[in-house]
């Protein structure tokens, strides 16, 4: 009788019918396991060296993507984001299409306790809700200002016969008329 190293069940040791050695373990799905048990030991131990751990957050040290500076660890023969490494290692996998989001909003954070899943919608969401994106003359194709802005609505008059309607206001900030409505 001996312990599995999968399951750490107890079974009746049998000799591998190629090796003639005997079995480590009691089925092939347990020799699976422990090899991505295994697998997982080395790859914490590699990504804990990058990691620098703080009160709050724990910040990835290592290399970063060059576009959007997020941080990035090799495992599994792929190159996968920090924080959804990060995932993998401390709180099992992520379903396919989903997000791994942040909930302290640093982008080197990769601590799993401020790591939630989501989807497109709920990332969105996150980010229009904590003011992280683009919006007003912030964003890259805005042609006014907040001032402009609030100075046509002041004036701006619906009707044609107005010489405050959007046809004049277009002219005067030297934009389509269908922007000002």
């Amino acid at each position: 009788k001996f312990k599995c190293i999968g399951c750490k069940k107890v079974f009746t040791r049998v000799y591998n019918a190629h090796t003639h050695k005997p079995r480590k373990s009691c089925s092939r799905r347990c020799i699976n396991l422990s090899i991505t048990t295994r697998c997982i030991k080395t790859i914490k131990e590699r990504f804990m060296k990058n990691v620098r751990i703080t009160k709050k957050c724990w910040f990835w040290v290592g290399p970063k993507f060059c576009a959007t500076g997020y941080g990035v660890g090799h495992a599994f023969n792929k190159n996968i984001s920090s924080h959804r490494l990060s995932w993998i290692i401390f709180l099992g996998p992520i379903t396919k299409g989903a997000f791994v989001l942040h909930k302290c909003d640093v982008k080197h954070c990769v601590n799993p306790k401020h790591l939630f899943i989501g989807n497109s919608r709920a990332n969105i969401d996150d980010m229009m809700q904590k003011k992280r994106h683009n919006f007003g003359s912030k964003h890259n194709i805005a042609k006014l200002n907040e001032a402009q802005v609030l100075k046509i609505r002041k004036i701006f008059v619906k009707g044609c016969n107005s010489k405050y309607n959007s046809v004049n206001l277009g002219k005067k900030f030297k934009l389509n008329r269908h922007t000002i409505t």
